[in-house]
């Protein structure tokens, strides 16, 4: 029981570590021998790693981190469960409202989010929330999620601007969740407000993460994204400047 409580509490601190592996990080050092910090934009995320590795890796490091993130707050939704279920935690924790677990549950996601863009295992640097953002609403809210998710394929599908998609996605949830709640059955229009304020400071925070990109998508130089960059082919020369430089070597 005690050792329950004391997973309970030190679940915060094990949401921020969770956030805080650098999964692309430690997949690129082990495949190449190289640290991604030092290509590209500098980044630990998915995108970053398609530069070194291709979009096979791309794919299997944004899931991880996404996975992660949705794990950490099923865990903490396992733990909650614990508490309800069981007299003796209730009294413990005093716990007898549902709104606390949606509380809970947010703060642990808050952690896991802090974990990944503010890493205290690399100088509080990190990557930009993206993957773990993802994970967690997901576990959250899925049918908000994937209508983001649709959202964000169509605007990269059409600009190829990966930054301006993931923007779009995240400043889209909250709206969704505030003006579609047929979308959130499981969540009451009284529960819905901690999650609604995480939704805005986790949009407002992917934002800031992305000024670098802003500024580079309105002054038209920010990178562009597919899934599949074809390699450019050399073009044979022309028969027609074959012959004309024969002749050119015939007259000298």
């Amino acid at each position: 029981m005690i050792f329950i409580a004391a997973l309970i509490l030190a679940m915060p601190i094990l949401a921020y570590c969770i956030g805080a592996f650098p999964t692309g990080l430690v997949v690129v050092r082990q495949l190449k021998g190289i640290d991604i910090r030092t290509i590209g934009s500098g980044n630990i995320g998915a995108t970053n790693v398609k530069r070194v590795l291709g979009t096979g890796w791309f794919v299997i490091v944004l899931v991880l981190d996404a996975a992660k993130a949705a794990g950490a707050v099923l865990l903490a939704r396992f733990f909650y469960s614990l508490i309800t279920t069981n007299p003796m935690l209730q009294s413990l924790f005093s716990i007898d409202a549902v709104p606390v677990e949606h509380i809970y549950i947010i703060v642990i996601a808050a952690c896991v989010i802090l974990g990944n863009m503010f890493n205290v295992f690399l100088e509080f640097n990190g990557g930009k929330g993206i993957g773990h953002a993802l994970g967690i609403l997901f576990a959250l809210t899925p049918l908000p999620v994937l209508v983001c998710l649709s959202l964000f394929i169509a605007i990269v599908a059409l600009s190829r601007y990966l930054s301006l998609g993931s923007l779009a996605a995240t400043t889209a949830y909250p709206f969704i969740v505030f003006f579609l709640p047929g979308l959130t059955p499981h969540i009451s229009t009284t529960d819905i407000m901690p999650y609604l304020l995480f939704a805005v400071v986790l949009s407002t925070i992917v934002i800031l993460k992305h000024i670098a990109n802003i500024q580079r998508l309105v002054s038209g130089t920010e990178n562009t994204f597919s899934l599949f960059s074809a390699k450019r082919k050399k073009k044979k020369p022309s028969r027609l400047k074959i012959k004309t430089k024969k002749r050119k070597t015939k007259r000298k």
